[in-house]
């Protein structure tokens, strides 16, 4: 009965607002008046720290308990690293049920709270988002790597097209199979001055694309418009 009712609300909107190039696609089939602006985060609550150790090489992840599977998907590529390389992997808000597919992993899983997820983000030495290549994927705006970004922390991804975006040529990674996941590891392991630089690009790219800051401008403009 509602099947298609995301279409019948953007065909009847004065102008639809998206936060990713897939969801853009999508609107602009039903109304050429779509504007696409990014997740945006408060960047005053996302600093860079500045007493940051390099004793330690943490791979970290952020999600939900829906979004714990994509993580499990890349379990073979971080046994492999992980076998060979001391590292920690840290999770925060992964569903606990899921933990026996992480046996024998270096795992720290964390549960997800509002007051500490900067702190945590903090500690990683890279940030990841494996997803897999299916529509409602596609669709998905790409927060995690927004909000690593904000951290000055860099980061390994499923090439999506919203992920190559945010990535703006700062030389962030992306892994599609077994063997690029544990190359993407590797290389962060054993440069890590060079994706340390990378981190701080990063920030930037987020302070000039992906804060309020730099878009509620964008969003006044639309508000103002509509009559």
């Amino acid at each position: 009965m509602y099947g298609n009712k995301i279409g019948k609300v953007i065909k009847y909107s004065q102008y639809t607002i998206t936060g990713s190039p897939y969801l853009t696609t999508f609107a602009q089939k039903y109304n050429e008046h779509t504007i696409e602006i990014p997740t945006s985060i408060d960047i005053n609550k996302y600093f860079i720290p500045t007493n940051s150790s390099n004793s330690e090489f943490v791979i970290g992840w952020i999600g939900t308990s829906s979004t714990s599977t994509h993580l499990t998907s890349i379990v073979k590529a971080l046994k492999i690293f992980s076998d060979k390389n001391k590292c920690i992997i840290r999770l925060i808000g992964f569903n606990k049920k899921l933990a026996h597919l992480l046996i024998d992993l270096p795992v720290e899983i964390i549960e997800w709270s509002e007051q500490k997820e900067v702190d945590i983000i903090q500690s990683f030495s890279v940030g990841i988002m494996p997803l897999i290549d299916a529509p409602f994927e596609r669709g998905k705006c790409g927060f995690k790597l927004i909000q690593y970004m904000a951290c000055g922390i860099p980061t390994i991804s499923t090439p999506l097209e919203t992920n190559i975006k945010i990535n703006r040529d700062s030389q962030n990674l992306f892994a599609t199979s077994t063997d690029e996941w544990v190359s993407a590891f590797e290389a962060c392991y054993r440069n890590r001055e060079k994706y340390a630089l990378i981190g701080l690009k990063n920030r930037a790219i987020v302070e000039q694309y992906y804060s309020i800051q730099a878009n509620v401008g964008k969003y006044l403009e639309v508000f103002n418009k509509i009559t």
